[in-house]
């Protein structure tokens, strides 16, 4: 919900060109950027105080984080890399050949292969969850709900080989797992 003010609050200025994200209790206050200079409500002054000193922006990234850590799904895919070939990839971030995610009951873990080799992806241990079959083929996304607690265990394997499929990579193929916690 985007709180909305019936009268304009008093500002300060911010030194940085960007929107500014906070939360504040139930509300979400988002405040756009200007194009000559940006205002932040002094409203928000005492809670950038209290969370991290006194710069608003350095305050709406720590609650910005906890914004989209409430995020009921969660984009996960095989990237190609040079060494190993492929790789767990968690938004932008690279996890490596093992993975291992931490998420709430009811999650959608949103999959995609952006490696150009096809993988079959197992369920080892855990509840059981609806893959959809083990065949992911390059370029297409799953999304799998898991929805009981627990921790569930899964391993990819290549169908086919680097050299199968044109790519050029340094040492052997990585062998895929990925430990999903639900808690």
């Amino acid at each position: 919900m985007v709180a909305s003010f019936r009268r304009p609050l008093p500002c300060i200025p911010v030194k940085r060109r960007a929107a500014l994200v906070a939360v504040l209790g139930a509300f979400v206050v988002l405040v756009p950027a200007s194009a000559s200079a940006e205002r932040v409500p002094t409203a928000l002054a005492p809670v950038a105080r209290l969370l991290c000193g006194c710069d608003p922006l350095v305050a709406a990234r720590a609650t910005a984080v906890t914004v989209t850590a409430r995020v009921s799904t969660v984009s996960m895919s095989i990237v190609h890399v040079v060494r190993g070939c492929h790789v767990w990839a968690l938004g932008s971030k690279q996890l490596g050949p093992s993975g291992i995610v931490t998420v709430k009951p009811g999650t959608k873990l949103k999959l995609r292969i952006t490696c150009p080799m096809d993988f079959d992806l197992v369920q080892l241990r855990g509840p059981k969850v609806a893959l959809g079959g083990t065949r992911f083929y390059a370029g297409t996304t799953r999304v799998v709900t898991f929805k009981k607690v627990g921790v569930y265990r899964f391993a990819a394997r290549n169908v086919q080989t680097s050299d199968e499929v044109g790519l050029e990579t340094l040492g052997d193929d990585n062998s895929l797992r990925l430990t999903i916690r639900v808690r």
